[in-house]
């Protein structure tokens, strides 16, 4: 086990952004260093053009010669890393990395495998490999990067990514009976996402089925007023259905979790509840993931 830690190299964006080579966990000097290299992980495997990387470590505050400044940043990124991850092309800088080693592609590699489970009928598999994906998450997000031109790019992008499977796993404990908690942890991400209408169903369902009804409705009605104030609107008609079966006292079956295929409620599955609005604000606040996980 000791010579596995030793020879471990881990690079992470969901979190603060951190570097471990080699079992060495490295330290990142300076804003420049910790941007570049959140810039490049997030496109890992892809090429970045040196504008778009000078764009997102330095924005108006140009260097005199961005390029050759951009070309000493790598290099001592590369020194940093002790490593030949980072290569050259032509037009900008591609980092090269094992999707085993980079929390994000790890990431998605889970969420798709839960996705394929699910699509089988494997659903306690699939909760399991979203557990998995759950714990890569770490707070604050991009927590060390001062640049708020990359973080204006990349946060809201990743900020989905994670909103998308919250709603799926607990699409998949509601259809499978596993309540335990799921209330709280959900009330948690609705307060720091408020327009988000699949999350608040996903909550009402999870109050409903725990006995608290009055605490479901209660909930319908902060996303109404949040609707009517932010944006003039009127919550989804399915949302607005479920409001209603709550006040009649029926039960609530699994229609909503279902949706029109098997796999609703699933990232890239048809969905009967849109997530996010037209003219919702898109764009989370820098806290959104820094006070919760899932």
């Amino acid at each position: 086990m000791d010579g596995v830690a030793e020879s471990r190299t881990e690079y992470r964006i969901l979190g603060p952004v951190e570097a471990i080579v080699a079992g060495r966990r490295v330290v990142l000097k300076g804003n420049t260093t910790i941007t570049l290299l959140a810039g490049l992980l997030y496109s890992a495997g892809q090429v970045v053009s040196w504008e778009r990387l000078v764009e997102w470590v330095w924005a108006a505050d140009l260097p005199e010669h961005p390029r050759a400044a951009l070309h000493n940043a790598v290099a001592r990124l590369r020194r940093a890393l002790g490593t030949e991850s980072i290569e050259t092309t032509d037009w900008g800088y591609r980092f090269q990395v094992d999707s085993a080693e980079l929390d994000l592609l790890r990431f998605d590699r889970l969420t798709a495998l839960a996705a394929r489970l699910e699509s089988v009928d494997r659903t306690a598999e699939a909760i399991a490999a979203l557990d998995e994906a759950f714990a890569l998450w770490r707070t604050p997000l991009l927590g060390n990067v001062e640049s708020a031109t990359l973080r204006s790019a990349v946060e809201p992008r990743l900020v989905d990514r994670y909103l998308a499977t919250v709603e799926a796993r607990a699409a998949l404990r509601l259809r499978t009976g596993r309540h335990n908690g799921l209330a709280d942890e959900l009330a948690e991400v609705v307060r720091q996402h408020p327009f988000r209408e699949t999350l608040v169903c996903w909550l009402m369902i999870a109050l409903v089925r725990t006995g608290r009804q009055t605490e479901a409705l209660a909930a319908y009605e902060a996303l109404s007023r949040s609707l009517a104030d932010e944006l003039g609107i009127a919550p989804l008609a399915p949302l607005t259905g479920l409001r209603d079966q709550i006040l009649r006292g029926e039960p609530v079956t699994d229609r909503l979790l279902l949706g029109s295929d098997h796999g609703a409620g699933q990232p890239g599955k048809p969905n009967p509840l849109a997530s996010t609005r037209v003219g919702e604000p898109k764009s989370p606040r820098r806290g959104d993931l820094n006070d919760h996980t899932t």
